[in-house]
């Protein structure tokens, strides 16, 4: 037995379990798993190819967030450069644009309403001596051949100080994307088929759920931040972050034309189609709080983001607060994603710990999970060797 959750006798005995047999099992319903589905069906069309969703296509972080299909990490590029170095950097900004690429394709070839708006973006300083890391950030993006537009006033006239602009940044209706992948993939779709173990077999790998038995000659585990919940190999990679977000009523004027992210990231808004207001963030104010698993919004940051907009944005704040929810991130040790084989089975593949940013990198991390487990050869930038 390589893994097994918390089912309880009374769950597997409640319903016949049918028998069903794939190539390839993958488990997870969101952005990660559509993105692994579309690429192997682009790799070998003839694969018999199973998504397994334990509720429903997009129920997790990919049908929570904020829709935003950013180039970058988490924090500004001097930072990334600092962390990883020089090199490092460069490959993971240049992953995320391949990413935008594969994502502007993927919607001209298929014609999918996901509902993809090409605005641009602006990272923005909430504090004085942010501008700092956005100057510096721009000259090294600029100095790799990256394109990047630096201002040292406010452009949304808010109260900011300095911004960075992209222009290929990106929204998205993340759960629109989620399905077109899929349904452009040709996969066999399996909702409400919460998995409980995965075992090896002679040929293969078995994955047990509560409805469905799978035999399949690989398995891709693309669970995020509840992966560790399946199997505790994934507690070394995965630690669950909380991301809270509101949605306003229509605002009657444009307010902002681009995505926004700001504070290092900590803050992020956007303006829908329609009008109505996007914002999300603050859980740097109570990280301790934040760093669950559980998928519930809380009066603090509720109450933090609605005085951010009372603050900077006072027409948005007169409109009524039409949704909150919160959705739960999966960070890495050192905020990359991470992909990789189960030290069990050489069948079992994992993509795993994208730190916030799927929406920014999921097509290209599956395209080379997907090359993984074609080719052998460990991946030099997500690779789990690195730890």
């Amino acid at each position: 037995m390589l893994s097994k959750m918390t089912l309880s006798s009374w769950h597997l005995s409640a319903e016949k379990r049918t028998l069903a047999e794939r190539d390839v099992c993958i488990l997870g319903g969101g952005i990660v798993g559509a993105s692994l589905a579309w690429w192997l069906r682009r790799t070998e069309p003839k694969l018999r190819v199973a998504v397994v969703e334990a509720r429903f296509i997009g129920a997790g972080a990919s049908g929570r967030n904020a829709g935003m299909v950013l180039a970058g990490l988490a924090d500004h590029y001097d930072l990334m450069v600092e962390r990883y170095g020089r090199a490092r950097a460069c490959a993971a900004w240049r992953a995320t644009l391949d990413h935008q690429r594969w994502l502007r394709d993927f919607v001209a070839e298929t014609n999918a309403d996901v509902e993809l708006d090409p605005c641009g973006s602006w990272r923005t300083a909430l504090l004085p001596d942010e501008r700092e890391h956005l100057a510096r950030s721009a000259e090294l993006l600029r100095a790799d051949g990256f394109e990047a537009e630096y201002v040292a006033h406010d452009p949304l006239g808010a109260g900011f100080h300095g911004a960075l602009g992209v222009r290929s940044d990106m929204g998205v209706h993340p759960v629109k994307l989620v399905r077109a992948l899929l349904e452009a993939s040709g996969a066999d779709v399996f909702e409400e088929c919460e998995a409980d173990a995965i075992e090896p077999l002679s040929d293969g790998v078995g994955v047990r759920t509560r409805r469905v038995e799978f035999r399949a000659r690989c398995v891709f585990i693309a669970l995020n931040a509840y992966a560790g919940l399946f199997h505790p190999f994934f507690k070394r990679f995965i630690a669950p972050h909380r991301g809270q977000v509101l949605v306003t009523a229509p605002v009657g004027e444009r307010l902002f034309d681009r995505l926004v992210y700001a504070h290092h990231g900590y803050i992020y808004f956007r303006q829908l189609r329609d009008g109505r207001v996007l914002l999300g963030g603050f859980r740097h104010l109570f990280r301790e709080r934040e760093a669950t698993s559980v998928d519930e919004t809380t009066p603090e940051v509720q109450g933090a983001l609605e005085d951010f907009l009372r603050q900077r944005f006072p027409k948005a704040a007169a409109a009524r607060v039409e949704a909150r929810w919160a959705g739960i991130m999966d960070f890495s040790p050192d905020g990359l994603p991470v992909v990789g084989r189960l030290p069990e089975s050489e069948r079992v593949m994992y993509v795993v710990g994208f730190t916030g940013h799927g929406f920014g990198l999921a097509l290209e991390v599956a395209r080379r999970a997907v090359n993984l487990w074609r080719t052998g050869a460990p991946d030099e930038l997500f690779g789990a060797e690195r730890f």
